[in-house]
């Protein structure tokens, strides 16, 4: 009796990103959860100036497939992923495209729009913009807004300003970050997420259960929020109404639709009343011990394993589809 053969599987980390960190971090839990019977994974770290331990070339000889765990700047933002095209190496999550636009919060929020998602008051700002244009943005915002900036993950550099004696300091650090940063409307409001996870095509695409939010001591859901543990208090599912959580969902597919993602994505919103607000999109969200799209999958009966597993599958399909 034959045995299946298993699948090579390289799980690239690291990367020069600010979020490097929490790679490695996604990183450890997807080496570790990757089903021993299925798959032979081989850990492949690239260091924070972007050199691997192994040429792509190598990386196509001895693997079948990348599993990206990868976020931030060129691990999420289509440079990795327009990388493995060239060599035709198939990797996990959304290709080159939807990657971009996903990354890009300022693009990401036109198309949103357009599919008829709301989304917040938003203005783009950067160097050269002058006083009396940052005057009537100030003027269309009001205080408190939002300083963030345009493609950086893991809320890395975001402040909320309450009064504009905070303002110049909360600037100087989101340009820390990128040379264009947003302005944005402050909603007060609920802070809720949803993923969504498909077999490869759009079509097969369909929404996790929707999680709360509640920052214990930050003011919003930022870097340290995340990803420390029990410094939020995440509800799955939310204590909401049924209509409410259907309507996150409907919006969270919607979004990863719009955008073309693959594999998986999770949406962020803002709950003001009954409406969701669309923040942004993470087209690789985080697989730590505290990311939120594990325990999302596992209130749907889908454990950290077999989400594993939906990845790899929806790879394989649309490297197939090509």
């Amino acid at each position: 009796m034959n045995r299946r053969k298993k699948l090579k599987i390289a799980v690239l980390a690291g990367g020069p990103s600010y979020e490097y960190e929490v790679s490695l971090s996604t990183a450890q839990g997807v080496m570790s959860h990757l089903d021993s019977q299925k798959y032979q994974a081989q850990l492949i770290i690239i260091d924070k100036k972007g050199n691997w331990p192994l040429d792509p070339l190598e990386i196509k000889k001895r693997f079948d497939l990348c599993f990206l765990a990868l976020h931030g700047e060129y691990g999420e933002d289509g440079t990795i992923q327009g990388l493995l095209e060239a060599y035709q190496i198939p990797y996990t999550c959304s290709g080159i495209l939807a990657s971009a636009l996903g990354m890009d919060k300022w693009q990401a929020q036109k198309l949103f729009s357009l599919a008829g998602l709301k989304v917040p008051l938003t203005f783009l700002v950067n160097h050269s913009t002058s006083q009396k244009e940052l005057n009537y943005f100030l003027k269309k915002l009001k205080f408190p807004l939002v300083v963030k900036p345009r493609q950086v993950g893991s809320s890395i550099g975001v402040s909320i300003v309450v009064q504009k004696t905070y303002l110049a300091s909360a600037l100087r650090k989101a340009f820390r970050y990128d040379e264009e940063i947003l302005l944005q409307k402050y909603l007060k409001g609920k802070e809720v997420t949803c993923g969504v996870l498909d077999f490869g095509t759009l079509q097969s695409a369909f929404p996790l259960v929707p999680t709360e939010i509640k920052p214990q001591k930050d003011s919003f859901f930022n870097y340290r929020a995340k990803y420390t543990p029990g410094a939020t208090l995440e509800i799955t599912p939310p204590q909401l109404s049924k209509f409410l959580i259907q309507t996150i969902q409907k919006q969270a597919l919607l979004a990863h639709q719009t955008l073309g993602c693959s594999g998986m994505s999770r949406s962020d919103f803002i709950l003001v009343g009954k409406i969701p607000w669309i923040l942004e999109i993470n087209t690789i969200p985080g697989l730590t011990p505290t990311s939120l799209i594990p325990q999302e999958a596992q209130a749907r009966g889908i454990n950290y394993s077999q989400l594993l597993n939906i990845l790899i599958k929806a790879a394989q399909v649309r490297s197939h589809l090509k």
